[in-house]
């Protein structure tokens, strides 16, 4: 028997999760991820040398914790350990789909498990740790390993159906439009691969939602979660209000022994989709319904608020976790570092984001998914970093965040893979500790803005994101919705004709004239030197306002 220091990763973390067109989908793949995990760490815990088992990542086994897991253990062979482990992790999931999907005969379970089976990425490395003066040593040459492993990742060919040959040409099956390396493995037939009705209703598919293996039997176990969609969540934007929330309460009421939710009632969707498995309001229900989300409707009109059909992706991740890693050299200490970060961000940021209107889908190590109404996004934002700073202040780190805004009809793929490319956006800033965020209205462009949390240099590449919570308050207090339209406008016409800070501050000043408005409570910041600035500014301004008024389009 040999000390070992091993590490594995599993995933895709993103393919598992985000491959989603529907909130319940995005809780159903964080918490099969979770599942995996655990079932990993109880193979452990099952090992000859788990007497001598020290869990780094996560601190214990059982926990919930990130997709990596490090440990130390007493084992002959530490390439034949890991190989059970990934035993375990494919294991797990081949029981969760016989158990969920086994019985269904409307679909191709030889493909949809080598499908599973495939997509699972495991990544494992290991070093000889005698003792724990040479974890340093081995740390390092398990951290080496690790990154050449992930260069040197396979990437097998996708199981495929066999396609059929007919008059005139040889018949393909669809791809999964969640997963499009993947064939469907529902039965589809008819023009364009429509889906029949009883299937669709019986696990929840659009007319031509053929999903592959994974992504179905994420379906199918979001069923059994409870998680608002992005319309709810929508609607939770004006909570609020006075007399809002009694309104939105009653609504529910009606709807509690239905297939339905608030959001379906306030955008008016009560009525099932062709293959919708809910079943048909009850047309008195659906009337009363329909008359208490006319009187919210009254009851925001009077405080000057549209119900708007737009929600906010949040995606955090800690800044610098090699380096703060590196700096500690002891096996207990890693193990104290990963038990911090457990209860003190991940176990308590469900708690810590609903305070602020948001709704966790994953919280693991030093990442985080969560959706929030948008008025809320950015406090949401916020409280998350706040958090984090503060469970691991001993350490000195700090959390990068992005935000995306969507709107209800777009795809949550689209808007989760935006607040990821936000984060990377924020960490790509000097010193990090930053947000980013993007809005995406329904007709324009995209607009983004960043900056840093606290304490940088105040120029236009480094805003504070409290600079935003600043300009959100503007808008509410007056500010016209035309104006950030207009001095981006003015701002195009200066960039052309090179201006100096005289003529762009000028600018900006006649704009506030022409629209009646006071300069001492619509400042220009003192970083605004340059068109580009201007411009830059006024992008900030079109996403304040679109956080506390939006488009109703």
């Amino acid at each position: 028997m040999k000390r070992v220091l091993i590490r594995l990763a599993f995933g895709p973390v993103q393919g598992f999760i985000a491959a989603a067109r529907k909130t319940r989908d995005l809780k159903a793949g964080s918490d099969l991820l979770v599942e995996v995990g655990r079932a990993i760490t109880a193979e452990l815990a099952r090992e000859p040398g788990a007497a001598d088992l020290a869990m780094i990542f996560p601190h214990a086994t059982g926990v919930k914790g990130p997709n990596i897991v490090q440990f130390l253990i007493e084992t002959e062979d530490p390439g034949a350990l890991v190989e059970r482990c990934r035993q375990a992790a494919l294991d797990h999931l081949d029981t969760t789909y016989t158990e969920t999907l086994g019985s269904e005969k409307v679909v191709d379970h030889v493909l949809a498990r080598a499908q599973i089976a495939a997509y699972l990425e495991f990544y494992a490395a290991w070093a000889d740790c005698p003792t724990d003066a040479d974890y340093p040593e081995a740390l390092r040459t398990v951290n080496a390993r690790f990154r050449a492993r992930k260069a040197l990742r396979d990437f097998p060919v996708s199981p495929s159906r066999v396609p059929t040959k007919g008059q005139p040409r040889v018949s393909l099956p669809p791809k999964s439009p969640l997963l499009p390396e993947f064939d469907t493995v529902v039965a589809v037939g008819g023009p364009g691969y429509t889906i029949e009705e009883a299937v669709q209703k019986r696990f929840s598919l659009g007319a031509r939602e053929a999903l592959d293996g994974l992504s179905l039997l994420k379906r199918r176990l979001g069923k059994g979660v409870s998680f608002p969609s992005t319309r709810t969540i929508a609607v939770a934007d004006t909570a609020d209000v006075e007399g809002a929330a009694d309104r939105m309460a009653t609504i529910r009421r009606l709807l509690r022994d239905t297939d339905f939710d608030l959001g379906d009632a306030v955008f008016g969707e009560l009525e099932p989709e062709k293959g919708d498995d809910r079943r048909t309001l009850d047309p008195s229900v659906k009337k009363t319904v329909e008359k208490e989300v006319g009187a919210l409707r009254d009851v925001l009109a009077q405080d000057g608020y549209a119900l708007r059909p737009y929600f906010a992706v949040i995606h955090a991740d800690g800044d610098s976790m090699g380096a703060a890693l590196g700096a500690l050299t002891e096996p207990a200490a890693h193990q104290r570092f990963s038990e911090t970060l457990a209860k003190g961000f991940a176990g308590q940021a469900s708690e810590r984001l609903k305070l602020h209107g948001g709704t966790v889908v994953y919280a693991g190590g030093d990442d985080l998914l969560a959706l929030a109404p948008l008025g809320s996004a950015l406090s949401a934002a916020k409280a998350a970093r706040d958090l984090f700073v503060d469970a691991m202040k001993e350490y000195g780190m700090t959390l990068s965040v992005g935000i995306a805004v969507g709107h209800v009809s777009e795809s949550l793929q689209d808007v989760v893979e935006r607040a990821r490319r936000m984060e990377g956006q924020a960490k790509a800033l000097p010193d990090k500790d930053a947000l980013a965020i993007s809005v995406l209205p329904r007709s324009g462009g995209e607009i983004v803005a960043r900056g840093r949390w606290t304490g940088a240099a105040r120029d236009s590449t480094r805003l504070e994101a409290g600079d935003l919570e600043e300009l959100a308050l503007s808008a509410v207090a007056g500010a016209p919705r035309g104006l950030p339209y207009d001095v981006r406008r003015e701002a195009r016409e200066l960039a052309a004709l090179d201006a100096p800070e005289w003529a762009v501050r000028g600018a900006y000043g006649r704009q506030l004239e022409r629209k009646r408005l006071d300069p001492k409570a619509f400042p220009l910041p003192a970083w605004v030197t340059t068109a580009g600035d201007l411009a830059r500014f006024a992008d900030l301004l079109v996403i304040a306002h679109f956080l506390t008024r939006g488009d109703s389009a």
